[in-house]
């Protein structure tokens, strides 16, 4: 879980975040440090937007943010943030590891259980009769 500055710093929704991780993941494996004290994904503030000389920067600048993330052992990390995901997303690359970057509304799409009465039930075409 990374925890985004603009959800968990100034809204404080880091603890709501890992409930419903929590209850909607198997084997959920919390970073640390954590919450106000996660590391930065280095995207922050438009940084991602500066284009491509400072990819490297922030591949460089993220290098503490993924031994975080490799030491956790998941295979799945849920990013809330678009600027987060993509710079994650990139990190992964760049460091070669063997992780997938997940918006946290995507999770919960996979894990859905839909109920039978909600279901759609496909009626069985009708032949023409001439």
């Amino acid at each position: 879980m990374q925890d985004p500055c603009s959800i968990v710093r100034n809204r404080g929704m880091g603890e709501m975040l890992r409930y419903i991780l929590k209850e909607t993941c198997e084997d959920f494996r919390d970073v640390n440090p954590r919450l106000e004290h996660n590391y930065c994904c280095g995207a922050g503030s438009g940084v991602i937007n500066y284009g491509p000389p400072w990819k490297l920067v922030r591949m460089e600048s993220g290098r503490t943010k993924m031994k975080q993330l490799k030491a956790t052992g998941a295979k799945i990390v849920i990013a809330p943030c678009h600027s987060c995901h993509k710079t994650i997303e990139e990190m992964i690359q760049h460091y070669k590891q063997d992780m997938h970057v997940m918006f946290i509304n995507e999770l919960l799409v996979q894990t859905m259980e839909i109920p039978d009465a909600l279901k759609v039930v496909k009626e069985p075409k009708k032949e023409n009769s001439e």
